[in-house]
């Protein structure tokens, strides 16, 4: 989510190549009709399994990532997730004289599922 536009949210996989270039993918923008992402809690699912990643946003499929994305797929490694509230840099511009300090993200909670790999 940008801080610019908090009725907006996008699901980006970051990851390196074969060469160990920074390469990124992303869905669409995932716009709410009215409001912003801030007005409520909401449900934000992410599901690996061998080959396949999926977003959700309160149950609904907005995004996946397979080895068809990359190669090689960088997933099937262990990795990790960053929750962050980011400020400044490329993707929402730096902050000015209109931006509100202190932010803050709420969470509920986060779990963690280890699948199985079938041998």
């Amino acid at each position: 989510m940008q801080g610019s536009q908090p009725n907006r949210v996008l699901s980006t996989m970051h990851y390196a190549n074969s060469m160990g270039n920074r390469e990124y993918k992303s869905n669409q923008w995932q716009t709410l009709a009215e409001g912003t992402y801030a007005d409520d809690y909401h449900l934000y699912s992410v599901v690996r399994s061998k080959d396949l990643i999926r977003t959700y946003i309160d149950g609904r499929e907005v995004f996946s990532f397979s080895p068809g994305n990359a190669s090689p797929n960088p997933f099937n490694n262990p990795f990790f997730m960053i929750l962050n509230v980011a400020v400044g840099g490329n993707f929402d511009g730096n902050p000015n004289g209109s931006t509100v300090f202190p932010q803050q993200m709420r969470v509920d909670y986060v779990r963690f599922y280890q699948y199985k790999d079938a041998k």
